[in-house]
């Protein structure tokens, strides 16, 4: 059975909204951008309903000078290759009444099975994310609460009852300064432009 040490290089995301907008896709390890083969028209698009994904094809087509058909094949296209995955409706927790996020390092009893512990977390619904990751803790987990006293809760009756528990730290987020949603358009532009640099300058010498 794999326990927690044969997922050190998984990364399980299980809720996450992302906005009036689309949510790209990250990709292969390992994979260089210059091999995505992403024009200008398709970064056009991308940057567009990276701003509102309510966006109409009509629309869409009107910025862009290209025909409505054209832009349709394009999300088609960008969807199907797995670098649009989806679009979402992006909710205000606070304004909803949940005012409190937290986030949980995890400690897992050694030679736990990781997959009873990664299903146990699953099925916590206040949970937002849970990350196996390396270092100190065994996961990162992203917790979303109406108040101190709804977190505690949380914590006591369910993180404490997960499969492998060992022992935990919740870290109370006080603020978001920068909170991107994930991939930006302008990330994936940026690094393409490097890589092509980069070539350039192979190529020169």
């Amino acid at each position: 059975m794999p326990t927690i040490h044969d997922f050190r290089q998984l990364s399980l995301e299980l809720f996450r909204v992302e906005g009036l907008s689309f949510t790209l896709g990250n990709g292969s390890e390992g994979i260089a951008l210059a091999s995505v083969k992403l024009d200008a028209l398709d970064l056009t698009i991308l940057q567009m309903l990276e701003q509102d994904g309510r966006l109409s094809y009509q629309e869409l087509a009107n910025h862009t000078g290209v025909s409505r058909v054209t832009i349709h094949e394009r999300v088609r296209r960008l969807t199907q290759r797995g670098i649009i995955e989806g679009f979402h409706a992006r909710l205000n927790p606070a304004s909803l009444g949940y005012r409190v996020t937290a986030i949980v390092g995890l400690m897992a009893v050694q030679g736990a099975a990781a997959y009873q512990t990664i299903e146990d977390l699953k099925a916590i619904p206040e949970i937002e994310e849970v990350h196996v990751v390396t270092g100190r803790y065994d996961y990162l987990v992203k917790i979303r609460a109406r108040d101190n006293e709804d977190l505690e809760r949380i914590l006591l009756t369910n993180i404490d009852q997960v499969y492998g528990f060992q022992r935990a730290e919740t870290m109370v987020v006080l603020s978001s300064p920068v909170d991107r949603g994930g991939l930006t358009v302008n990330r994936v532009t940026k690094d393409m432009e490097e890589e092509k640099k980069e070539a350039a300058t192979d190529e020169s010498t």
